[in-house]
C-alpha cells in the first residue's frame, strides 16, 4: 500500500465513520481494523476528557497513542492479525494497563469501555496480603506475592508520590508499637526500592497506635477480630508529579 492510499484510508475513518469497521486491501483481507471506546471515572461513570490510550504492539516494536475527547471517546485505527496491549492513564487517576486487544479474532466489533479509579490525595488503601513473622521487621514468604503487585501499581504510575503507612493496634506499649511499626514500613519501602522504585517516589511512616479506627483504645476490652481492623499497612498518594516519566 503506497502512502498516499494508507493516509486516505486513516482520514476515511476518522472524518466519515465513527463506528467500528474493517479496512480491506485490493485482495478482499483486512489490512485495519478500527477501535473505539470510552474512557469513564470508576465510581460515578462520568467520562475523562484528555485521557491517553496507548496500544502497544511487541511483534513489530509499534505504539500508537490517542487521547479521548470531552465525552471520554476514541477512534484509531490498528493491524489486523495483531496483538496489542492496552494502557490507560490520566495525570489524576491509576493507569489501567495491560489489557489485551486482539486483532486476530473475526467478525468482532472492536469496542472498548476502560474505568479509572481517581486518585485522592491523602486517602490511606489497605493492603491486605502482607504479613510479618511476630515481633520483627521481616515479611513473611507468602507477602512476596503482594510486594510485586504493589510494585507493579508503583511502577505504572510513575507520576504518583506514594507513603507506606503501618499502623498497629493498641495491645503493648506504644513506644514498642510506634517502633516496630516504623521498622516494618522502613521495610517494605526498602523491599520497594530494590525492585526499582525510585526513592524520591516513595516514603515510610510507622503511625504505631496513634491512628486507630475504632474504639480499642489502651484499656478498653476488644476482640482480635476488633483489634485487626487497626493493625493495617496502607498506601497513601501524597503527590502527583506535573509530567509523566
Amino acid at each position: 500500500m503506497n502512502f498516499n492510499l494508507h493516509f486516505f484510508l486513516i482520514a476515511f475513518i476518522f472524518f466519515i465513520s465513527k463506528n467500528p469497521v474493517l479496512i480491506a486491501d485490493s485482495y478482499g483481507r483486512t489490512v485495519f481494523y478500527s477501535v473505539e471506546g470510552w474512557v469513564l471515572n470508576e465510581e460515578s461513570n462520568e467520562p475523562i476528557a484528555n485521557a491517553t490510550v496507548l496500544f502497544k504492539n511487541i511483534q513489530k516494536s509499534l505504539t500508537i497513542k490517542v487521547i479521548t475527547d470531552a465525552k471520554g471517546y476514541f477512534n484509531t485505527l490498528l493491524d489486523a492479525e495483531q496483538v496489542y496491549d492496552a494502557i490507560i492513564s490520566h495525570p489524576q487517576y491509576f493507569t489501567q494497563a495491560s489489557i489485551e486487544v486482539n486483532t486476530t479474532m473475526r467478525n468482532k466489533i472492536f469496542q472498548y469501555t476502560f474505568k479509572l479509579r481517581e486518585v485522592v490525595i491523602g486517602k490511606g488503601v489497605r493492603i491486605e496480603g502482607i504479613e510479618f513473622d511476630p515481633n520483627t521487621n521481616i515479611p513473611t514468604q507468602e507477602s512476596e506475592v503482594t510486594l510485586e503487585k504493589l510494585h507493579k501499581l508503583m511502577d505504572e504510575n510513575p507520576h504518583l508520590v506514594f507513603e507506606i503507612g503501618v499502623h498497629t493496634d493498641s495491645r503493648g506499649n506504644d513506644e514498642y508499637n510506634l517502633v516496630l511499626s516504623q521498622g516494618r514500613a522502613d521495610e517494605i519501602a526498602f523491599n520497594l526500592i530494590k525492585k526499582g522504585i525510585p526513592k524520591n517516589r516513595l516514603s515510610a511512616k510507622g503511625y504505631g497506635e496513634t491512628r486507630l479506627v475504632n474504639h480499642c483504645a489502651n484499656g478498653v476490652r476488644c476482640n482480635s477480630e476488633e483489634h485487626q481492623l487497626n493493625r493495617r499497612i496502607e498506601f497513601i498518594v501524597r503527590d502527583i508529579l506535573s509530567e509523566k516519566k
